[in-house]
């Protein structure tokens, strides 16, 4: 991607996401997901796109790190009720399948995610991913 899509998808993703994760948080989230919706793959440079809570952040907010470590978020083209990132706030019960939303209760890194191309990834909290044993590489 050259310099001047990626500096135009971070404006994209600074005016959808605000005050949601830290910004260097949302670097790294862009950078694992390749700029990419994990659920369609649409190239986020070309429209609207948001950093998805996977675990709800909750009424009122919360204390716990995890809701704003890189394991909880993924990049969704759209914006809460647009795109993909509205497709997974209306249909939790699907996106809990595929690791796109999970309960408040469960720890993001425990819960893999199904990406674009039908992989399934296990995010960590230094902006990495690993492909689940029996998914297709």
């Amino acid at each position: 991607m050259s310099r001047a899509l990626r500096r135009a998808a971070k404006r994209a993703l600074n005016r959808t996401a605000r005050g949601a994760f830290p910004r260097a948080v949302r670097d790294t989230i862009a950078h694992r997901d390749q700029w990419r919706c994990v659920r369609c793959g649409a190239d986020i440079t070309i429209g609207p796109a948001s950093v998805q809570h996977r675990r709800p952040r909750g009424m009122g907010g919360t204390r716990d790190p995890l809701v704003s470590a890189p394991s909880n978020g993924i990049l969704l083209c759209g914006t809460g009720t647009t795109g993909c990132h509205g497709w997974v706030e209306t249909h939790r019960e699907a996106a809990h399948e595929q690791g796109w939303s999970i309960p408040w209760w469960t720890n993001p890194l425990t819960v893999p995610v199904t990406y674009w191309d039908g992989r399934q990834y296990r995010l960590d909290n230094q902006g990495n991913r690993t492909l689940v044993e029996g998914t297709q590489e």
